[in-house]
C-alpha cells in the first residue's frame, strides 16, 4: 500500500496519534454521552432523544470517567449526547479534562443550543472542534425527517450565533444524517457548510434502523447505494480530497477501533450506533475493569470477513460494524451498505434483503 501520510483521509481519520494508539491496542479517546436529552426533533434519532428522555449523568460520574480515562491512557474525550452542551456542568467537564492533560477532541451539538453565552464560552475553552448537526437547509426536505419544522430556522440561527461570538469557523465540522430524503439536497447542504459557514469538513452519518428507527416503520428513510455514492463523491470534490472516497462509511478504521462509548445511563458499547451491544455499566463496575474484560470487542480486534477484509482500502477503513451487526447479524461481516462492497445490493437494504 502506498504511503498516504499527506492525504486528508489520513489527517482526519488516521492522525499519527490515532495510528499509534491502534498499534498498541489501546483506546485513543472516550466518547461520553453526558445526557440523553435533546430538542433537535430528528424523527430517526439513534439514541431516541427527546427533551425529556434518557438521563443527565451526574457531574461526579463524569469527573470520575475523565479520571479513569487518564488511568487508561487515552488521549482525549469526545462529548456526545443527546445534546451535551445542555448539561449544566458541560464547560466544567471540558476544563477539567484539559487540566488532567486530555484533549477535548470535539463536542457534538444541536445548534439550537448555541446561545450567546454558550457560544462565547466555547471560544474560551481548549477544544479542537465543534460538530454542528443540520441535515438539510431545504425546508421541505427538512420537514420530512423532523417532527418540528420550526427547528430548522432555530438551528441556522444558532449556527450563526456561534460564529458571531468569535468561534473559528475552521474549527467547525458539519454533520448530515444521510437518508433517502436528505440525499436529494445533500449538495446544497454541503455548500452551506463549506461555502457559507466555512466549515473545515462535513461528516456523514448514514441512517440506521436503531433508536426511533427501530420501531417506527421508517424503512423509507434508507438511502440507496447510489445516493450514498453521490453524496460521498460530491463531498470529496467539494473539499478537493479524493482520498476521502477510500472510506465507504461514516468513519475510518483508526477512529472506529480507537474509542469506548459510555452512554448517559452508564452502558458501555464500542460505538454510539451499536445501542444494544452493551458489555457493561460504569455504575456497576469500573470502566477499566469493563475494558479489561471486553477489550477485543470494544476495539474491534478481530478479522473482518469477506470483501471488507480484502479491500484495498482496509488500511484506513474496516466498513461500518454497526451495519454488519444490525443488517446481517454478524459484526465481523462485510459492510452491506458500503457502496464499494461488490456484494452490496442496490436500493434500500432493508427492502432488498431476504
Amino acid at each position: 500500500m502506498e504511503n498516504r501520510q499527506d492525504s486528508q483521509v489520513v489527517g482526519l481519520w488516521a492522525t499519527p496519534t490515532m495510528v499509534a494508539y491502534e498499534a498498541k491496542y489501546a483506546p485513543h479517546h472516550l466518547t461520553i454521552e453526558t445526557t440523553g436529552r435533546c430538542v433537535g426533533a430528528c424523527v430517526y434519532c439513534y439514541s431516541s432523544s427527546t427533551p425529556d428522555s434518557g438521563q443527565v449523568m451526574p457531574a461526579e460520574k463524569v469527573f470520575e470517567l475523565i479520571d479513569e480515562g487518564v488511568e487508561l491512557g487515552v488521549n482525549g474525550i469526545v462529548w456526545h449526547g443527546g445534546d451535551p452542551i445542555t448539561h449544566p456542568r458541560w464547560d466544567d467537564f471540558m476544563g477539567y479534562a484539559a487540566d488532567r492533560g486530555l484533549v477535548n477532541v470535539c463536542i457534538l451539538v444541536n445548534p439550537m443550543s448555541f446561545t450567546r453565552a454558550r457560544s462565547r464560552r466555547l471560544t474560551e475553552l481548549p477544544l479542537e472542534s465543534v460538530v454542528v448537526h443540520i441535515d438539510a437547509i431545504d425546508q421541505a426536505i427538512y420537514d420530512q425527517v423532523h417532527t418540528a419544522p420550526q427547528t430548522l430556522q432555530q438551528k441556522l440561527k444558532g449556527h450563526r450565533t456561534l460564529l458571531e461570538a468569535g468561534f473559528p469557523p475552521e474549527k467547525t465540522i458539519g454533520c448530515i444524517t444521510l437518508t433517502h430524503q436528505t440525499a436529494s439536497c445533500v449538495e446544497q447542504t454541503i455548500d452551506y457548510f463549506v461555502d457559507e459557514m466555512k466549515a473545515s469538513f462535513v461528516e456523514f452519518v448514514t441512517f440506521k434502523t436503531v433508536g426511533f428507527a427501530a420501531n417506527r416503520g421508517l424503512d423509507h428513510l434508507e438511502p440507496t447505494l447510489e445516493e450514498v455514492r453521490r453524496a460521498l463523491e460530491y463531498r470529496a470534490q467539494k473539499l478537493n480530497a479524493p482520498d476521502l472516497l477510500r472510506i465507504g462509511c461514516s468513519d475510518g478504521r483508526h477512529l472506529c477501533r480507537g474509542y469506548i462509548l459510555i452512554k448517559d445511563d452508564g452502558a458501555v458499547t464500542p460505538c454510539c450506533l451499536l445501542q444494544d451491544l452493551v458489555v457493561g455499566n460504569v455504575y456497576e463496575e469500573r470502566l477499566s475493569e469493563i475494558f479489561r474484560k471486553h477489550r477485543q470487542l470494544l476495539l474491534y480486534d478481530f478479522e473482518i470477513q469477506g470483501p471488507c477484509g480484502e479491500c484495498e482500502n482496509n488500511d484506513v477503513c474496516i466498513g461500518c460494524r454497526a451495519n454488519a451487526h444490525y443488517y446481517l447479524g454478524d459484526i465481523q461481516a462485510s459492510d452491506p451498505k458500503c457502496w464499494l462492497n461488490p456484494t452490496s445490493r442496490q436500493g434500500p437494504y432493508l427492502e432488498s434483503k431476504g
